[in-house]
């Protein structure tokens, strides 16, 4: 039976992004037909009903943001982000979903939702947590489907990049995940989905349990720099399946979404995924010893040229993410340092000492396995005194 009033809210962040982003701002006109609804807070309405038993809701969204973690319409394709685009009953956030797209025809489709039936655009979740964490993706776009392990796997990309090769991305996304899944057991699902967006604004991803969206700057594969930056950020992506996703931080278990969810750790769960993308080019034979060595001479001159390295430290960094990584200023530099780049240089210098004292025995690599064996295989979440 409904509660009288219902009360649905919006998200202000999703999972993986640490900013209260107020997707309530782009939700325009929520209505109920034949029922009054007011609204309560900035993402929330409370829908009075008089104990009907079934409720139609209808809201608009703007959708002119492109990025991996908000929505974007235009002519030739839609992209949605779970946590910018649906609301949840704040009495049963656990509850699942059916999510139906009405779509032109002639757009192909990429999400990894389950099929709720024989409809191929009809799509169930079976709670709020894998709504949330399934992006949607339709229009005229190219597709690349190709197996690994044993296991389907498609590219869904949008947006032009006239020298991208996408049967070498494919060869070398496939060596990447043969060399995490080798480092981890096996892969942790039944399919997955890179979600590739082409764009000049900007570089980044956001990983989810079975796919990862991507914005790609076209000149990133013009030269063999910007190319293996794009494979390092596939690798990163693809290592979240793992460190985050399913090796999970207490402070992150559950998912809070009205309000912002503090952890410490994320030196561990973002510095270590950093240290590990370009480990594992490596690994795959992807890049040579000389450019693996550059690349991490140029995190450490990144990091002495940050001031902010005195001021703040890692764990410090992880827990002020929500009020100063994503919102630089010109005192940035001065007042704070990145969990991304002193963790994962951190996570080096943890590497090498393992690796000296067990004379190479053991290495952070053994650290991550035995987090996924205590922790991630069982679903228990990482305590934040764990990691000190």
């Amino acid at each position: 039976m409904l509660p009288d009033p219902l009360v649905l809210a919006l998200p202000v962040w999703t999972p993986g992004s640490y900013l209260v982003r107020e997707y309530s701002r782009c939700v325009e006109g929520l209505r109920a037909e034949d029922h009054l609804v007011k609204k309560l807070r900035k993402n929330a309405w409370a829908v009075s009903h008089g104990g009907a038993s079934e409720i139609t809701v209808t809201y608009d969204l703007y959708c002119n943001d492109l990025s991996v973690r908000t929505n974007h319409l235009d002519e030739s394709h839609l992209f949605l982000s779970g946590a910018a685009t649906f609301t949840y009953a704040e009495h049963a956030p656990e509850q699942g979903a059916e999510v139906t797209l009405d779509l032109p025809e002639s757009w192909a489709l990429a999400c990894p939702l389950p099929r709720a039936g024989t409809n191929p655009r009809v799509f169930a979740a079976r709670d709020y947590d894998q709504l949330v964490d399934s992006p949607i993706h339709a229009g005229h776009r190219e597709t690349r489907t190709f197996e690994v392990l044993g296991k389907p796997h498609t590219f869904a990309i949008w947006g032009e990049a006239p020298h991208a090769n996408w049967d070498d991305v494919v060869r070398d996304t496939t060596r990447i995940i043969e060399a995490e899944a080798a480092m981890l057991g096996g892969l942790p699902y039944d399919d997955y989905t890179f979600f590739w967006l082409m764009t000049p604004r900007m570089r980044g991803g956001l990983e989810h349990e079975s796919s990862t969206a991507l914005t790609i700057p076209p000149p990133s594969f013009d030269d063999r720099r910007g190319y293996l930056d794009v494979l390092s950020l596939v690798a990163h992506e693809f290592l979240h399946l793992w460190n985050i996703k399913r090796i999970r931080p207490a402070a992150l278990t559950p998912y809070r979404y009205e309000h912002e969810n503090y952890t410490s750790l994320l030196w561990w769960f973002e510095g270590a995924t950093s240290y590990f993308d370009w480990r594992v080019l490596r690994l795959a034979s992807l890049c040579t010893v000389d450019e693996y060595l550059e690349h991490l001479g140029d995190e450490l001159v990144r990091l002495e040229d940050t001031p902010g390295r005195h001021r703040q430290s890692a764990a410090e960094a992880s827990f002020d993410a929500w009020i100063k990584l994503y919102r630089n200023d010109e005192n940035t530099v001065n007042s704070t340092v990145s969990y991304y780049l002193k963790g994962e240089l951190i996570c080096a210098l943890l590497d090498v000492e393992l690796r000296a004292r067990t004379a190479g025995e053991r290495g952070l690599d053994h650290v991550l396995t035995e987090l996924w064996r205590s922790y991630g295989k069982e679903g228990r979440p990482v305590p934040e005194d764990a990691m000190p």
